[in-house]
């Protein structure tokens, strides 16, 4: 699948957003009430990671996200044949 472009001409610049629209979907996972829980964001496209830890997403569909600090883990793939790209 090719890489999706989508009008983001609307989001703050005042925040540092890093672009993730290589990645197909991203999924954080979290322990709640002992048990092992998980949230996925298909088609991300913009991150903002705040001093506390704290992701904000943007989707391809316009969509806002915020995932507090304190996942465990975080898995995701890329469009490429699932293979991530690093731009950190």
């Amino acid at each position: 699948m090719a890489r999706i472009e989508a009008d983001l001409s609307r989001v703050t610049e005042e925040l540092e957003w890093k672009d993730i629209g290589s990645e197909a979907f991203r999924t954080y996972y979290f322990i709640k009430d002992s048990e092992l829980a998980f949230i996925t964001i298909d088609t991300p496209l913009k991150l903002h990671v705040s001093a506390s830890g704290g992701h904000r997403i943007i989707d391809v569909d316009g969509g806002s996200w915020y995932i507090p600090s304190g996942w465990i883990a975080l898995y995701w793939e890329g469009f490429d044949d699932g293979v991530a790209q690093y731009d950190f």
